[in-house]
């Protein structure tokens, strides 16, 4: 499990502490371990004349503050383990002048997103690249008192969103309606993150579904109408393209082939990144051959 902070955020921390008493001990460039610097400003400190034991009291005392304002590893798993938590929680730290404001917007109403159009984000679409992002956008906000209280908020705000605004369960299940549809739905009525990137494997087709929506309603929020009848709108159009893709599905022929297991290996690979199933894979292979067949490059 990747922290949020680290030992290098503790001997900041701490660092901060002293120099905002008039000491300046700053740490080297390098110094990750907290313990260690510790023990070199302690032993700064004693040879400038102070006491152990009020040196000793105020280490104990400024690191329990650190303790008590660093998320735990437990209050990071929301995000952590979740592409589609970790692509909206992007796009809410995204924008944000200064995170102490951030509580104030959740409380009030107002959306993060305003201006999420104006500026391009270049993070690649991947899970892991995200969360190294989210941890950064986070360290660098010079304004950050409590990270703990904030990402808490959000983590509330989020589970809010899976619960009252989950429309998209369904989606790429034994329904039959693609992921691809979904996308394609959501960028006719004008419902995608234009300056984000859309991944090609499915997980990170879903994220940016899900940040794309929620983000959306987030917007429009002052206005439950405008949501209310996109969900009605959209549960009509997945149960007409539910009931296509079972027609469809009704007229297939079924196909009993032994394969190497080397093109099978290749086949799941193709499924898993794209989305598709297994049959798809097929039919894209025979049109391909097909195609290539009775249209060759070179006679």
């Amino acid at each position: 499990m990747v922290k949020l902070i680290e030992d290098r955020d503790a001997v900041l921390f701490l660092s901060n502490a002293l120099a905002a008493k008039g000491i300046t001990f700053p740490p080297e460039a390098t110094e990750r371990n907290i313990h260690r610097y510790q023990s070199k400003a302690r032993d700064f400190l004693i040879r400038k004349g102070r006491l152990a034991e009020e040196i000793d009291t105020f280490f104990t005392q400024t690191l329990e503050r650190y303790r008590q304002r660093t998320p735990t590893e437990n209050e990071l798993n929301w995000f952590m383990d979740d592409p589609r938590a970790s692509f909206w929680l992007m796009c809410k730290l995204d924008h944000a002048d200064d995170i102490n404001s951030l509580s104030d917007l959740i409380v009030t109403g107002n959306s993060l997103l305003d201006e999420l159009g104006t500026k391009k984000n270049d993070t690649p679409p991947n899970h892991n690249l995200r969360v190294d992002y989210i941890k950064d956008k986070i360290r660098n906000q010079g304004g950050i008192l409590t990270p703990r209280e904030y990402l808490r908020d959000l983590n509330n705000e989020w589970e809010g969103n899976l619960g009252f605004r989950d429309i998209f369960k369904d989606v790429n299940s034994p329904s039959g309606v693609s992921i691809d549809w979904l996308i394609g739905y959501l960028k006719d009525n004008n419902i995608t993150l234009a300056n984000y990137q859309c991944g090609s494997i499915i997980e990170e087709k879903l994220a940016y579904c899900y940040a794309s929506y929620f983000i959306w309603c987030e917007q429009n929020r002052h206005d439950g109408v405008i949501e209310t009848n996109f969900k009605n709108k959209f549960k009509s159009a997945f149960s007409t393209q539910k009931a296509r893709a079972k027609k469809n599905a009704s007229r297939a022929k079924q196909l009993n082939v032994h394969i190497a297991e080397e093109f099978y290996d290749k086949m799941r690979d193709i499924a898993i990144s794209e989305g598709i199933s297994n049959a798809r894979v097929i039919e894209h292979a025979i049109q391909f051959a097909w195609h290539n067949k009775k249209h060759p490059r070179y006679k």
